[in-house]
């Protein structure tokens, strides 16, 4: 896949998940449907993934020749690490605002979603990236 492609693909994908979000937050989705947070963390979690492959590869912040297990484990713990952070923000939100945004449940289903997102990501970033020789594929 193209570089252009790629920058396409998660253009497209965080475009589709603000439009998703911005209705769901006008119709009250999150409210009706309290499941619905579970596919928008999904989504969040292929969009970092993806994001953060792009990211590592093309600034060359990782090894030329590092492993896919080790890349993959690399993007899964940084699409955690985000999705904790943006946890803990929901936390302080709530602190403040006394809103009902979080819960430890909610908070650890979230995580998952996040990072069963990432992992998505990441099996889609090697697939399309097969032909990559810092991979080990052949072009």
């Amino acid at each position: 896949m193209s570089e252009h492609s790629e920058i396409k693909n998660i253009f497209t994908l965080i475009i589709f998940i603000l439009v998703l979000n911005t209705a769901a937050t006008i119709f009250s989705w999150y409210t009706l449907l309290p499941w619905f947070d579970m596919p928008m963390h999904f989504l969040g979690g292929v969009f970092l993934g993806l994001s953060l492959s792009y990211v590592f590869k093309k600034f060359k912040l990782v090894g030329e020749n590092i492993s896919l297990i080790k890349f993959s484990l690399l993007v899964i713990l940084f699409t955690f690490i985000i999705g904790a952070l943006w946890e803990g923000y929901e936390y302080i939100v709530q602190f403040y605002t006394h809103a009902s945004l979080a819960n430890p449940i909610d908070s650890l289903s979230d995580l998952f979603f996040d990072i069963v997102g990432g992992i998505l990501a990441t099996i889609l970033y090697i697939i399309s990236r097969r032909t990559d020789p810092s991979f080990g594929g052949k072009k």
